[in-house]
């Protein structure tokens, strides 16, 4: 896959936010900016809420829970290089929820499966 920046970037934020926003909260603890998202003090959004912020040198952590063992959770930092392979992995593994994306028909499910496919290359919850 070789889109145009804007639509990765579009693609990205639509599908973080949808996620961050309720798809993938039973099983994300909590996101963190690491970079790429200062000086967004007073800007009146979330850090994630920022379009323009989801580009190269971003950069975030993320906790979760461990589906090997559900008492644990793990915490891995993920690079904008990261966010990008996610959507391939989504495009060949869950092409109707890729399609939903590229549409701007996405919903939480869709989120959902874009964050797994970040964090596991799968999707191994719900």
């Amino acid at each position: 896959m070789n889109p145009k920046p804007e639509l990765l970037q579009d693609m990205i934020y639509s599908a973080v936010v949808t996620a961050f926003e309720g798809g993938s909260n039973y099983w994300v603890s909590r996101a963190n900016p690491v970079s790429g998202f200062e000086g967004l003090a007073g800007s009146g959004l979330v850090w994630w809420g920022h379009k323009n912020r989801y580009s190269p040198g971003m950069e975030i952590e993320i906790e979760f829970d461990n589906p090997d063992d559900m008492d644990s959770t793990l915490v891995r930092r993920f690079r904008y290089e990261d966010f990008v392979k996610a959507l391939d992995v989504m495009l060949e593994k869950y092409p109707q929820h890729f399609a939903d994306l590229l549409r701007g028909t996405d919903d939480a499910t869709t989120g959902d499966v874009y964050l797994q496919c970040l964090i596991f290359q799968e999707v191994v919850y719900g």
